[in-house]
């Protein structure tokens, strides 16, 4: 009886599906990615945009570097401006002494006073030696005189030199701070790009949101409804209409009133009827 009511069950037409939780179940098996598929789907665009950025940084070494040669060339040309500022700053200063110094040495040369002065200065030598070399070695006591001239304009050189040195430091000491400052700005923008792909990349890497209550209503919500309200068997519209596996046997309907009674009698013979209650009539220990 069980494998005619198996064959007669496999022969019998599948009907397709189409109950409220078979559709809640077909709208639930869409195609989305897994979780491995996932994964490498945000491994891919995390390497693109930090490939992007990577990107935008080198293609900006070029105007960044562009950027530092000008503020070099600002430099040199401050330098220059300022030297030659100090140069004609100079320039009296080296007419009246090369003028002064031209007079004094005419001077030393046409008298015998300016002699005896200026071997009278010197501090190494007495003041009657100083005297008698002016009186008879003219030549030696020249050669002392132009060599104080000579001392006279390296202090002015030296002290033009120094002045150079000086503007030369406030021009590099600008330009350093003109170029910290650019370097400064670059590492904002470089910064500032960094914090927007990172913040792209931790949104991205952040697990999937849970569905909000409007999106379940949107999505698979009328076949939900309908599962509940025919999952609900305290309903009497859902009161199950079970038959009995008759019914894939035969539609005969003698047969199925044979088959009912064999049931019946199957029944009746394992029920166990008694003509007496249990236990009544019975002494301790007899059989």
């Amino acid at each position: 009886m069980v494998l005619k009511w198996r064959l007669a069950w496999q022969a019998s037409p599948q009907k397709p599906k189409s109950g409220p939780y078979e559709q809640l179940t077909q709208q639930s098996q869409d195609d989305s990615p897994t979780r491995q598929q996932w994964a490498e789907w945000k491994k891919a665009q995390t390497k693109e945009l930090w490939n992007e950025y990577r990107a935008d940084k080198e293609q900006a070494q070029p105007a960044r570097k562009a950027q530092f040669e000008a503020l070099w060339r600002q430099k040199e040309e401050r330098f220059a401006f300022r030297r030659d500022e100090i140069k004609i700053l100079y320039k009296p200063i080296w007419r009246d002494v090369f003028k002064q110094q031209k007079k004094a040495l005419a001077d030393f040369d046409m008298g015998l006073l300016p002699r005896i002065k200026f071997a009278l200065s010197q501090r190494n030598k007495n003041a009657l030696v100083g005297v008698m070399q002016a009186l008879i070695d003219k030549a030696d006591l020249r050669r002392d005189f132009i060599r104080e001239q000579e001392a006279e304009r390296k202090a002015i050189a030296s002290r033009q030199k120094q002045t150079i040195r000086d503007a030369g430091r406030e021009v590099t000491k600008a330009w350093k701070y003109d170029r910290d400052q650019l370097r400064k700005h670059h590492r904002q923008e470089d910064a500032a790009k960094h914090d927007t792909v990172k913040a792209q990349v931790d949104k991205l890497w952040q697990d999937r949101p849970a569905q909000t209550p409007a999106q379940a209503q949107d999505k698979g919500a009328e076949p939900l409804r309908a599962f509940d309200q025919t999952a609900d068997r305290r309903r009497a519209e859902n009161k199950a209409k079970r038959a009995s596996l008759d019914n894939f046997q035969t539609d005969d309907a003698g047969e199925q009133d044979k088959t009912r009674a064999r049931k019946e009698r199957r029944i009746a013979r394992k029920k166990r009827e008694r003509s007496r209650p249990r236990g009544q009539g019975r002494t301790r220990g007899a059989p």
